[in-house]
């Protein structure tokens, strides 16, 4: 494998990484209604002690104040809204994704990587004013197929590949009573 694969295959991990960490820390939704109650006790089982039955113990004094909590929980990311709460607030979807494979043994007629991929997939739908917009497009690189540079939508081929573009109106307003 030379330095230049090398390079390009180590740099797609530290790509994924990175995503799967900064997914990672995202807080997680609440659970619905009824599922995150405690399971109740089989009756053969003993009693918790006195201390552990019904609250949690005291705090030693300036450690109770909840205000400071409430305000790190509420406080903004460094440098304002962070990218995923702006995707959230523009109502865009999708995925990305990152493939990588290296051969086990040489060749000379074929390249060491056998496949260096990546794909960005962003879906949007908007109604504004009775109009329905919807757009679905990837975004590709490929380290190792050197056509990617021309884009024809009708093969779907190229860094660009338009999935779904589409708009949908009613001329007139239809009421079913």
């Amino acid at each position: 494998m030379n330095n230049r694969n090398f390079l390009t295959a180590a740099g797609l991990v530290i790509i994924l990484l990175t995503a799967c960490m900064a997914a990672l820390g995202r807080e997680e939704p609440d659970l619905p209604e009824g599922l995150g109650e405690p399971a109740t006790r089989p009756r053969d089982e003993p009693d918790l002690p006195g201390g552990l039955k019904d609250s949690e113990p005291d705090l030693p004094p300036g450690l109770g104040d909840g205000d400071r909590k409430e305000k790190v929980e509420k406080s903004e990311p460094v440098g304002g809204k962070g990218f995923l709460d702006v995707m959230e607030e523009l109502d865009i979807n999708g995925f990305w994704e990152v493939r990588g494979g290296v051969r086990t043994q040489a060749d000379r007629r074929e390249k060491d990587a056998s496949i260096g991929e990546t794909r960005l997939q962003l879906e949007w739908e908007k109604t504004l004013r009775g109009v329905t917009l919807k757009y679905t497009g990837d975004f590709l690189y490929d380290q190792v197929d050197n056509r990617m540079s021309n884009v024809d939508l009708v093969r779907g081929t190229g860094w660009f590949d338009l999935r779904e573009l589409s708009g949908r109106f009613s001329p007139a307003k239809m009421d079913g009573r």
